[in-house]
């Protein structure tokens, strides 16, 4: 049964009775965190029916809920083709593996979209269906990308990858680059830990003795190795 049986009913009277997008969006979306079968039946049916941005943050609550991802993907597949960015980004996350990603006619049309912020979505969903192809195509976006917001995703996405795949492009990205964008590539250092620490300490300490390492870098590179070997 619900956690919260009386919370899931107040949810659902909002969703039926309010037909705003973005209150049902977000009736949807707190279904997302409550346990229960009855929470899940909510999220699946909002996935089935309704507009497309209701749809996509019902993907969402599905894969808080730990719903299995046949069950996902059943009600995803009819997203892939959505005008709602949103939509289809859950869609791509929901219905592809890592391996049919790259080649898929959507993510290609996103990776190579003149929109940056379709760009940006693209190297999202490659730091969730990792790859090694995938590694390469978010070094390019993280050096050569015009966006600075596609460069930062990039980053961020590439650090979700194990540490021995990505900590040589992430310290690529720290040299010569803008300070915010160098800023970024730290951050995205710092967050390794645990049994990845270890390497990460090692790599960023075999940077700093590079003598040609731009101060900010330099400062950069200290401030991330404080912060994975704690």
């Amino acid at each position: 049964q619900s956690g919260n049986p009386k919370g899931l009913a107040r949810l659902k009277q909002v969703f039926r009775a309010v037909p705003d997008d973005f209150v049902r969006v977000q009736a949807v979306r707190a279904a997302g965190g409550l346990p229960g079968p009855e929470a899940r039946d909510f999220a699946l049916a909002a996935a089935r029916a309704g507009s497309d941005l209701v749809r996509a943050a019902a993907l969402e609550s599905l894969a808080r809920q730990g719903v299995e991802a046949d069950d996902i993907t059943s009600v995803a597949q009819g997203l892939l083709e959505s005008p709602q960015l949103k939509a289809q980004v859950n869609a791509v996350l929901a219905v592809l593996s890592p391996e049919e990603v790259l080649d898929h006619k959507v993510f290609s049309e996103l990776l190579m979209s003149e929109d940056a912020l379709h760009r940006l979505e693209a190297a999202y969903v490659l730091g969730y269906l990792q790859s090694a192809r995938g590694v390469g195509l978010l070094t390019a976006l993280g050096g050569l990308d015009p966006s600075p917001s596609v460069r930062q995703q990039a980053a961020k996405s590439l650090s979700r990858y194990p540490a021995a795949q990505a900590l040589p492009h992430l310290l690529g990205m720290l040299e010569g680059a803008s300070p915010r964008h160098a800023l970024t590539a730290a951050r995205a250092l710092s967050r390794y830990a645990g049994a990845e620490a270890a390497p990460a300490a090692a790599a960023i300490a075999v940077a700093l003795e590079k003598p040609s390492a731009a101060p900010i870098e330099r400062a950069l590179l200290y401030r991330a190795l404080g912060a994975v070997a704690q």
